[in-house]
């Protein structure tokens, strides 16, 4: 009987465990001593992408028509002197960014549509955006 509750209690840890295994960030890369992350495709990293957000003080997510995600974004964010200081395409519909307090601004480009953004990033708050971009949606 022992031994039957301890298989259940190892099961049950190993269910509460197996959602967090999945959610695992990509590692951060660094431009210009700015880390950062792109991603979030599927729920379970879309769900940690969320999980994440409050770790980074810039953010921006990109989506289409209908709020569908979109990835493959070519994003440039410039400091407010002008110096690039990210340059990168995203592997899915979120930009995080750890950068110091000022003012950023955020270009990002999908097919033949640009959109720009300036960002606000406080010392006690984060700057975010959502671009969404009028492309079809779902078709090759």
């Amino acid at each position: 009987m022992k031994m039957r509750h301890f298989i259940v209690i190892v099961l049950v840890n190993a269910a509460i465990a197996a959602p967090a295994v999945s959610q695992v960030m990509p590692a951060p890369e660094t431009q210009n001593g700015i880390a950062f992350v792109t991603g979030g495709v599927g729920r379970d990293a879309a769900e940690a992408f969320r999980a994440a957000a409050s770790d980074f003080n810039l953010r921006a997510t990109f989506s289409g028509p209908g709020g569908a995600f979109l990835a493959k974004v070519k994003v440039e964010l410039k400091d407010a002197q002008g110096k690039t200081l990210v340059t990168t395409t995203t592997q899915g519909p979120f930009f995080f960014a750890k950068v110091p307090p000022g003012t950023y601004d955020l270009t990002a480009s999908l097919r033949d549509q640009t959109a720009q953004r300036r960002l606000v990033v406080r010392a006690d708050s984060a700057a975010t955006t959502d671009v969404t971009f009028n492309v079809p949606v779902g078709t090759k």
